[in-house]
C-alpha cells in the first residue's frame, strides 16, 4: 500500500507540461507501432522506396569516392525477422562489381530514426510551423546521415571487413543516436527562444 501511494504521489507531483508531453509520445509510439506492423511492415509500402533509395544513394556516393562506376545496387532477396515474424523480402544490397559489400535491411533504412525524431518534435509543445519546419530540416540531414553512414560501412567492408560488423553495431549506432540526440537539443533550445520572443 505504501508503495503504491508513493507512486502515485510522484505521478502527481509530475509538472503539467511534462505529463503532456509523455502522453503525446506514448500515444505517438503506440498508434505508429500498430499502424507499422500490421500495415506498413508486411506490405512494405514506404521501406521499399526508402531502402533501395538509400541503397542507390550509398551505390552513388561509394563510387563517387573510389573515383568508379563499378558500384551499384540490386535488389537480392532475403528474410528477415523482425518483431517475431519472418519476413521475405528483396533487400537493397551493394555490389563493387562482383564483390557483394554490404546489405540494407528494411531495419536499417533510417525510418524508425525519422519516426523517432519526428515523434518527439510533435509530442513536445511548441508552434506548429516551427515543428513543421525543424522537421523537414531534421528529416533531411538524418537520411543524409544514414547515407553517409551506410557508405561508411561499404568502404569499410571492401577495405576491412572484419570490422564491419563492431562498427555497424556499436559505432554508427553511438554516431547516429548522438546526432538525433543533438538535434532534439537544439530544437527544444530553438523552441523555449521563440517562445520567450513571444511571451
Amino acid at each position: 500500500m505504501g508503495l503504491l501511494t508513493t507512486i502515485k504521489t510522484s505521478i502527481h507531483q509530475i509538472p503539467a507540461p511534462i505529463k503532456t508531453f509523455l502522453n503525446r509520445a506514448i500515444a505517438i509510439f503506440i498508434i505508429w507501432e500498430i499502424v507499422y506492423l500490421s500495415i506498413l511492415m508486411p506490405n512494405r509500402f514506404i521501406d521499399r522506396p526508402l531502402s533501395m533509395f538509400t541503397g542507390n544513394a550509398t551505390a552513388g556516393f561509394f563510387g563517387w569516392i573510389k573515383g568508379t562506376d563499378q558500384a551499384y545496387c540490386k535488389v537480392v532477396a532475403t528474410i528477415d525477422y523482425v518483431a517475431g515474424l519472418s519476413i521475405s523480402y528483396e533487400k537493397a544490397t551493394i555490389f563493387f562489381g562482383p564483390k557483394r559489400l554490404i546489405g540494407i535491411a528494411d531495419a536499417c533504412n533510417g525510418l524508425s530514426l525519422l519516426v523517432l525524431f519526428v515523434g518527439f518534435i510533435i509530442a513536445y509543445p511548441g508552434k506548429i510551423y516551427f515543428k513543421a519546419i525543424y522537421s523537414f530540416i531534421g528529416i533531411i540531414l538524418i537520411i543524409l546521415l544514414n547515407i553517409s553512414r551506410c557508405t561508411a560501412l561499404a568502404l569499410l567492408h571492401n577495405a576491412y571487413p572484419q570490422l564491419t560488423e563492431f562498427a555497424h553495431h556499436y559505432v554508427f549506432k553511438i554516431i547516429v543516436y548522438g546526432l538525433v540526440f543533438y538535434l532534439w537539443i537544439q530544437f527544444v533550445k530553438i523552441n523555449q527562444k521563440l517562445n520567450n520572443v513571444h511571451a
